[in-house]
């Protein structure tokens, strides 16, 4: 093992403590050391990667000292080849020298990615060092590699966050604070369990599950295809969103346990309404493979509290007011809303195109690790991207615009068949909203009430949007277990309807056609945006310079269509007279 190869004790042990990366593969093993494997088959492993090598843990044991297999960096002709097959969805790279040949897989393109980069970069570093001791041993001193020793800047993995993301962020970006967030994972039961070499009678299935770096594992149930397990586990994670991955075991009465199948997850929110239960179906780990069975599981994750205090997304809209109690709305909102008031209100789709999912996670990124900064879209961004971050927004909040509180309240609007009863019951629900709350609706409101007025260009009617934000403004607590099948079909059409009547009664629900315009005027300041919606005679009216010049836009485009039209009947008049 390990800690008798002579290789080891001459090179140095490898560092844990600064690994390149380290996480959890698929390996099969054809050579190790010189011995081929006589029946190779695929393994799961914790594998570390340092500049000393390439170390295989048993799962189970990842704190062990003696590793399951390991290739060292030294190794002649040690080169690592992508077999990846975008097309069949294998991911795959193979490790081969003089005396190895392994295979691992990931799961993904960019996983793959990740860990490719970080095997050359071991191998790497281990040729500097060896050309450093070299040195260092030809001008007559010598350089002992140990344990405690401190690395220096060469030694030291180059690891950035555009290239591969280590595990402590703050070295590679210090101006970056390390998110922290909790994942509870309710792992209960398992149905239909199938091995190739295994009855239904004779299985001993058990789960190990990995998020990041953590691991954990369910017990052992004895000779049976439905284990209940019923267990919890905890993770720590520092990045959101970021899979959870479930792997299903049969455990072997000789030693060797076979893999029936895996789970990922991805978590992609800390709010509650974002919470995850379901049969989870299993799929194959390598493909061409054959696996069947589901499991079922909650998972739910949360913020840290010194996260939570920092972040943008998936924060309560009070801790966002505290922070900033100045700011009419969060930083996020105004930028989003008056962006989309100054340059969009007649772009066909808004809010109903998807879109650019990665500039939206960029953003998202900037807005949450850079809290206090002055962050701007750039001068071309796309107005879906922009939109699509505000309905984030909204969507992540651990609470929706109108609180739990009040959801009776508003699921019972849908009764009243009288229009101008239900706009003061409306308006009384309004008036009970926190002051922040109420802010953000009113202006929401008013954004899509600006937009309804163009709907003959943009083509997004008072409909169009209330299908949209009616389940964002407002929706059941988790506590009232409410099926999705329920939502859809008894709850989301009451949701709709109010919020099309939020929408297209605007001047009468909230008594401020102009509220936009202040908050334009006032950069978001709350003080000047006080004084300016007391008095708005003063305040120009943006939507409705746009409404003119739109109006003689369309005159000039039908002026120039009826000039088109009369010169051509006249070209036709004088063909006929010739």
């Amino acid at each position: 093992m390990i800690s008798n190869s002579k290789d080891l004790e001459e090179y140095g042990r490898y560092n844990i403590d600064i690994p390149i990366r380290q996480g959890y593969l698929y390996r099969k093993t054809f050579m190790t050391m010189g011995r081929k494997t006589l029946r190779p088959n695929w393994k799961m492993s914790w594998v570390i990667v340092s500049k000393q090598g390439l170390f295989f843990f048993d799962p189970h044991k990842v704190e062990a000292t003696e590793a399951k297999g390991y290739v060292l960096t030294h190794e002649k002709n040690l080169q690592f080849t992508d077999e990846s097959n975008p097309q069949e969805k294998k991911f795959q790279i193979a490790i081969t020298s003089d005396v190895s040949n392994w295979v691992v897989v990931c799961q993904n393109w960019d996983e793959k990615d990740l860990w490719l980069r970080a095997f050359k970069q071991a191998s790497e570093q281990a040729r500097e060092t060896k050309l450093k001791k070299k040195g260092n041993e030809e001008n007559g001193s010598s350089v002992e590699l140990t344990n405690n020793a401190e690395v220096s800047g060469d030694d030291t993995p180059r690891t950035t966050i555009g290239k591969l993301v280590p595990d402590d962020l703050s070295k590679a970006a210090p101006t970056v604070f390390q998110m922290k967030a909790n994942v509870l994972v309710k792992i209960k039961e398992a149905k239909e369990l199938e091995t190739p070499d295994s009855t239904s009678s004779n299985m001993c299935p058990y789960a190990v599950l990995t998020m990041e770096h953590g691991l954990a594992h369910t017990k052992v149930e004895q000779n049976t295809s439905e284990p209940k397990w019923k267990e919890d586990f905890n993770f720590q994670i520092t990045r959101l969103p970021t899979d959870l991955h479930v792997v299903i075991f049969d455990k072997g009465r000789f030693g060797s346990d076979d893999i029936i199948g895996q789970i990922i997850v991805k978590v992609e929110s800390a709010r509650a309404g974002a919470d995850k239960e379901d049969w989870f179906p299993i799929r194959p780990v390598v493909p061409g493979e054959k696996s069947s069975g589901k499991v079922n599981m909650r998972i739910e994750c949360r913020y840290d509290l010194s996260t939570q205090g920092k972040v943008t997304f998936g924060v309560p809209l009070v801790d966002l007011q505290a922070r900033h109690p100045t700011r009419v709305l969060p930083d996020i909102c105004f930028k989003c809303i008056s962006r989309l008031y100054a340059r969009n209100l007649t772009t066909e789709g808004l809010f109903r195109v998807p879109g650019n999912k990665n500039r939206m996670r960029a953003y998202e990124i900037q807005f949450d690790q850079n809290p206090d900064q002055d962050i701007q879209f750039s001068q071309g961004e796309d107005e879906h991207t922009i939109a699509g971050l505000l309905k984030l927004f909204l969507r992540e909040l651990p609470e929706p615009p109108i609180p739990h509180a009040l959801y009776g309240q508003v699921l019972q609007l849908d009764k009243i068949s009288d229009k101008n009863e239900k706009v003061e019951q409306v308006r009384e629900i309004m008036a009970k909203l926190p002051k922040h709350n109420y802010n953000l609706l009113q202006c929401m409101c008013c954004l899509l009430h600006r937009i309804t007025m163009f709907s003959h260009i943009n083509l997004m009617k008072e409909t169009n949007l209330a299908i949209v934000f009616g389940a964002v403004f407002a929706y059941p607590p988790s506590s009232q277990h409410v099926s999705k099948q329920q939502f859809l079909t008894q709850h989301l059409p009451a949701l709709s309807s109010v919020c099309e009547l939020m929408i297209a009664s605007y001047a009468d629900i909230f008594n401020n056609e102009k509220v936009l315009d202040c908050l334009v005027h006032s950069q978001n300041e709350m003080s000047q945006y006080e004084i300016l919606v007391k008095d708005t005679s003063n305040v120009p009216s943006y939507a409705e310079e746009l409404k003119t010049k739109q109006k003689k836009e369309d005159n000039l485009t039908v002026n120039k269509d009826n000039t088109t039209n009369l010169s051509e009947s006249n070209s036709e008049i004088i063909e006929v007279q010739e």
